[in-house]
């Protein structure tokens, strides 16, 4: 059964706590890393309840654009060299602590050590804390991941899984890294056929019209050829093809 509100309820209503509610999820859509019964293990974990990790994609696939991490330097910066020693600094064994400390905060404050690698996040009980704790870091946003103590929402072969993802010869990279698009001559387009896929992508996605699904679907068909697709696709492949050439 289709929540009857689910186009205006939030999502994040039905995670953790109130997932076992009369009405809740089925499933839903994680990043993890690992084999599906480790990820299995790890949900059924932490949700206290059987959870089976189905893996959607066959290898791990390295995009052109998009990158959630990495540090850089203002340009108004006035110390520059000061701020790229403790970049490196992040980045180094011999700079462990300090790593930890922005990332996780001050120890009996923020954390508890338990041992050399563990400890245990006194505000929060997941990997990392949110907007309502008095500090928190994404650790995998600055310096180097590795050296983060682990909490108790971490497990103990984070690490070595890691490195073995990052080592994969199965790891797929875009043929596109690099390539960056111009798109003023389909400025038009590209706001049109974003509006309709806003519009639809919901409804679709959910399946909200049942059994009438293909009408619909073939509307939105309609819509985006209507806001001229083509042309935006044409373009961009061009681009594609010229950036291949070289």
């Amino acid at each position: 059964m289709i929540h009857p509100d689910i186009l205006t309820i939030n999502s994040k209503d039905f995670d953790g706590a109130n997932m076992m509610n009369d009405i809740s999820y089925v499933f839903c859509i994680n990043n993890q890393f690992g084999s599906s019964e480790r990820v299995s293990e790890i949900y059924s974990t932490m949700y206290g309840f059987d959870v089976t990790a189905i893996p959607v994609k066959d290898n791990y696939y390295i995009t052109n654009t998009w990158a959630a991490g990495g540090n850089g330097i203002s340009s108004s910066c006035e110390h520059p060299e000061e701020a790229m020693a403790f970049i490196n600094a992040m980045t180094q064994e011999e700079g462990k602590e300090l790593y930890n400390t922005v990332v996780y905060g001050i120890e009996g404050v923020h954390y508890k050590k338990i041992d050399d690698n563990h400890i245990e996040t006194l505000e929060y009980s997941g990997t990392q804390g949110g907007v309502e704790t008095s500090y928190s870091a994404m650790k995998w946003i600055m310096g180097n991941t590795f050296n983060a103590y682990l909490n108790q929402a971490c497990t103990d072969d984070e690490v070595e899984e890691s490195i073995k993802l990052n080592e994969s010869e199965d790891n797929i990279k875009s043929d596109l890294i690099g390539c960056t698009f111009k798109t003023d001559a389909i400025k038009t387009q590209l706001e049109q056929t974003t509006a309709v896929a806003t519009e639809y992508s919901k409804p679709l996605m959910y399946g909200v019209m049942g059994s009438g699904w293909e009408s619909t679907y073939n509307d939105f068909v309609d819509k985006m050829n209507n806001a001229g697709v083509a042309e935006a696709t044409a373009q961009l492949q061009e681009q594609v093809d010229a950036f291949l050439a070289k």
